[in-house]
Parts: C-alpha cells; structure tokens; sequence
C-alpha cells in the first residue's frame, strides 16, 4: 500500500499536479514515526532533574497553529508517543488535549496536552515522549479513547471524585454557606476527614472588605475538562456577606478544581475579579481566601508544621497532621497574579490552614492564586515534604520543533520526448526516506 501510494505522488509529482512546500521544520529525528497517517509531530523529552518522581502529570502548552505549515488544526488527532532513548517505540500514552478559551483552530490552536509520566523515574533520567497531530485536510481522526480510573458523579449539588488513590467529595450547600471539599479517604484506606452535614464545609473561601465575605456558589458546578489523565471543575459565584445570601455587588470569584489521575493531591485555582466598576480593597482575615478548618476535621484535632522556610514566598507551605494518627493535610501556595500578597499560613486561634493575604489588597481588574492541597495517609512530614521538594525544583519540559513526514524521491524517464498513446515507464529513486516510509 506505501509504494503504491508512492508510485502515484511520482506521477502526480512529473506531471506537476502536485508541489511539494518547504518546510522550515526540525532536523530530521532517527526516532520512528509512529503512524504514517499522522504527518506532524514534535518531541516533547522530560527530565526530572534532582528528584525522582512517581506519576508525574505533564501538562505542556502547544499552539499547533506554530507548528502546522497552514490548514485547521484536528483537535482529536493528538497522540502522545513514548520512546525509550534508541527511539524505538515503547507504548501510547493516555493523553488529552484541553483547549485554551481563545483556542481557534486555523489561527490560534493554544491548549495543553496532559499525560501522566507514568511509574517512578530516576532522578536526572530523561523520558522521551513525541506528541503527533495533524491538520483536518489530511483527514480527520476520531477521538481516542483510554482506560482510566479517574472518575466522578455530580448529582447538583454535591460532587464525587475518585482516582486509583482516592475518594474526594464536595458539597456546595452547607452550613453559613460555605461551598468546598467536606470528606477525603485514602482509596481501601483511612478517612483523612469528614466534616459533619450540619457544619461547615472542610475546605472554603472567604475574604474581607471590612465585613467578612464570602461566595454563593450553591449548586455550581461546572465541568470544564474531562479526560483519563485530568479532570477540571469550575465553579462560578458573587461575593455575598459570609453566611448569606446577600450580595456585596462588588466581586466574583473563579473557582478551579483540578483532579489528576493516580495522585493524592489536588489544584485549587481561584480568581477574584472586581465587578463594581472602581478599584476595591479586600484582606483576609478568618475565613481566609482558601481555608481548611484542619483542627475541626482532623480526627483527634490537629497539629501543625511550618519550617522557617517554607514560610517564605515562592511556594510557602505548611501542614496539619491528625493528633490521633490519622493522616494529614498539606497546602503550598503554588502559583499568584496580579499581587504578591498570597501566602501559606497558620491560623492557631482558629485552628486552621490557609491561604491568606498579608496586607489590604486593592484590586483594580482581578487577583488570582492557584494552591496544591496534599492528602496525606501519614501524620508523618516526610510525604508532604517530598511532594514540596518536587514542586519547588519541578521536572524540566522541554518542546521540539515540529517534524514532517516525508518521502524525497527522485523520477527519471527513459526517453525526453513520448509520442501520443505510447507507454511512459518512470525510474522512481528514493533519494531520502528518514523515517522508512517505503518499506
């Protein structure tokens, strides 16, 4: 089937039906294509730098449109192939590819491709990965399809999550209208927490514009990103006086929850956005923008940890253990725009982890900041701080330039002149063929 569909783009090639582009793309790779059908890729190599990682979720950002010579972007095509360092095929990844909102596939095809570097790899071991796609003019391809545990209900108003490692629920209607995670279980294992159905929820937002505030977010929710590999929920809701109802008509918050498959952790990326036409300020001061009542659902109570320096930004952190033994809650604020006033504290009067901020904040457009909540099976420290080891010095990712799939051949004919009707016998020479398409 290859040499005849080579036989005839000679022909269409001689008779000039047909013109090759030239292609500003990467050097040509000795690592094997992996299907001739797919006429894109580029590498996409990982390395884990001082630390070894277990399950790594990779979650790169690609605009294909940069890497396409023209044409719609195929938003189902994008495969991701790993190769061991010979470049010979190991397996297909499960991968998804979650575009970005202003994502447009002839001008803009922006999103991230999302995979889990699977099993534990050595410290300053590389992993080779290619991501493959193509362009709706070469036929479009059909949506993949992977094995997953990562799973959820939503029945709207409360929200179930589960991975291979745990089980997550949200409630978005308790106690002073607080909206937020209330159980968490290690999977076949301990209950981490589960917060009464008449109390507030474990985990909330609030912050204060000299009244304490909060979110109406009762029945919101969202799924935003649906894969094998991530799950996103995003839930939408007016800044209301904290316990009510009642509008501030001032802001309205973005809430993110991020669930990745085969781990024990979860992102929590919020958005504050003023709504009031003029700046407005706000500070925090219990509930917090991000707050774990860690003393009220820890069994037993909670203690605390915080080293001196993981109080300091980047990346501050701190954890509450259970004082009967039973697991533990870390927090790192991962990730702040638009201020720097985010930071990882302990409130010990009111018994809780928070993200808080440290000074009156005036908000002009919006403030955002993203925080890693670590589920931990052990009161012990060391899990939580290996986790904030890899988070502070992170895998390095590194993007290709994008490859082409290509034949270069070379077409001779006996004779300079034929007659009408008379047979015409073409040489076909394979000068280049890098990736044995015509094998």
């Amino acid at each position: 089937m290859k040499k005849r569909a080579l036989i005839c783009l000679a022909l269409m090639l001689f008779l000039g039906l047909f013109s090759p582009k030239v292609l500003a793309f990467g050097e040509d790779s000795s690592f094997q294509w992996w299907n001739s059908t797919y006429n894109y890729r580029a590498s996409a190599n990982i390395s884990t730098g001082s630390y070894n990682r277990t399950s790594l979720p990779i979650e790169m950002e690609v605009n294909f449109t940069s890497l396409l010579d023209g044409g719609n972007f195929d938003n189902n095509s994008v495969r991701v192939i790993e190769y061991n360092s010979s470049g010979y095929i190991k397996r297909e990844a499960p991968s998804q590819f979650d575009q970005y909102t202003s994502f447009n596939k002839s001008n803009n095809a922006i999103g991230e491709v999302v995979w889990i570097m699977n099993g534990t790899t050595n410290a300053s071991t590389t992993r080779y990965y290619y991501i493959y796609f193509s362009k709706e003019e070469d036929g479009t391809k059909e949506v993949p399809t992977y094995p997953t545990d990562l799973n959820y209900s939503w029945d709207e108003e409360e929200l179930e999550v589960n991975n291979s490692n745990m089980e997550w629920k949200i409630d978005t209607n308790r106690s002073s209208m607080t909206s937020g995670f209330y159980y968490a279980k290690i999977k076949n294992g301990i209950t981490i927490f589960n917060a009464g159905s008449s109390a507030k929820t474990a985990e909330y937002s609030g912050y204060n514009n000299g009244t304490d505030t909060g979110f109406n977010l009762y029945g919101n929710m969202t799924l935003v990103y649906r894969g094998p590999v991530r799950l996103t929920f995003q839930q939408v809701g007016n800044e209301t006086v904290f316990g009510s109802n009642e509008q501030t008509y001032q802001s309205q918050i973005r809430k993110n929850y991020v669930f990745y498959e085969n781990n024990s952790w979860v992102k929590i990326d919020q958005n504050l956005t003023n709504t009031s036409g003029s700046s407005i300020s706000r500070s925090s001061d219990y509930p917090y923008p991000l707050t774990l009542d860690s003393g009220r659902i820890l069994s037993g109570g909670a203690g605390y940890t915080q080293p001196t320096s993981w109080s300091i930004d980047p990346f501050s952190s701190a954890f509450a253990y259970s004082l009967s033994g039973n697991g533990g809650l870390g927090i790192i604020n991962y990730m702040e725009n638009n201020t720097d006033n985010f930071k990882s504290s302990i409130d010990i009067i009111n018994d809780a982890l928070n993200i808080k901020l440290t000074a009156s904040t005036t908000i002009s457009s919006w403030i955002r900041q993203a925080a890693l909540l670590f589920f931990s099976e052990s009161d012990s420290l060391t899990s939580f701080e290996n986790f904030r080891n890899r988070t502070v010095s992170p895998a390095q990712k590194n993007l290709g330039s994008a490859e082409f799939h290509y034949v270069i051949v070379n077409i001779t004919t006996g004779q300079a002149i034929y007659n009408r009707n008379e047979t015409m016998v073409l040489r076909v020479n394979i000068t280049q063929d890098p990736f044995n398409t015509s094998s």
